[in-house]
């Protein structure tokens, strides 16, 4: 995703990752893995009752552990964020994403 990574001269720092979905029964993001071009920065655990959003909702559809993960350690970048989600299949269905971000400071 496009990333500011020198803003003014001073290196952006990554905050929290964001990902809108919404699912079947049965099927559900399980991990978000967050990259800095090809370094892995940190795996993040989805709830285990999470809940998709579309984003409909506006910012109240960002919720901690469903669609919002915020960064152990924040992380000064280097290149670009790159955002894969590991999905668990419990039954055979559908998962639609709508959108990923990031949220960054200076």
């Amino acid at each position: 995703m496009p990333t500011p990574v020198l803003v003014s001269g001073s290196r952006a720092t990554l905050q929290r990752v964001f990902v809108l979905w919404q699912a079947d029964a049965g099927v559900k993001p399980a991990v978000v893995h967050v990259w800095d071009g090809p370094s892995l920065v940190e795996p993040l655990s989805v709830a285990s009752g999470a809940r998709g959003a579309s984003g409909t909702g506006g910012l109240g559809d960002l919720v901690d552990g469903s669609t919002k993960f915020d960064l152990s350690t924040p992380h000064p970048m280097l290149w670009s964020v790159g955002v894969s989600v590991g999905v668990y299949f419990e039954n055979d269905g559908d998962i639609t994403f709508f959108a990923a971000g990031a949220d960054f400071e200076v």
